[in-house]
């Protein structure tokens, strides 16, 4: 019905959508730099958004479910290109994604399983 449609469409649940999206993001994005710098790895803030940015980005332009592969190989090719060593090539992007992705998926399971578990009424048409 094009009366729900516009419930979702209306400019302020699409601009408390953004604000709430983009500071997801630059959480996420800075738990990445987090990440980098307790690898020993020395990247600078912008550095660090940028490259998780676009490799989420990559991720995106895959088509896969959550980027998934596309994403952290994206993450370990930049990472080299910026100088980092082997092992934050290999271990910073897993440990990114588990702790942002693969979180949201188990959150994602525990959610389904308590819903699931409840019996829900459903109304009669």
């Amino acid at each position: 019905e094009t009366g729900d449609a516009r419930a979702f469409l209306a400019l302020r649940p699409l601009y408390i959508g953004f604000v709430l999206g983009s500071l997801a993001w630059t959480i996420q994005g800075l738990a990445f730099y987090y990440i980098l710098q307790q690898a020993g790895f020395p990247a600078s803030l912008p550095l660090a958004l940028g490259i998780y940015a676009l490799s989420l980005l990559a991720g995106a332009a895959s088509m896969l479910p959550g980027g998934l592969g596309s994403t952290e190989l994206a993450m370990g090719l930049l990472l080299a290109a910026a100088g980092a060593e082997q092992t934050v090539v290999l271990t910073v992007p897993i440990i990114s994604r588990l702790g942002t992705l693969w979180f949201a998926v188990l959150l994602g399971f525990a959610a389904t399983g308590i819903l699931g578990s409840r019996r829900v009424s459903r109304p009669v048409a």
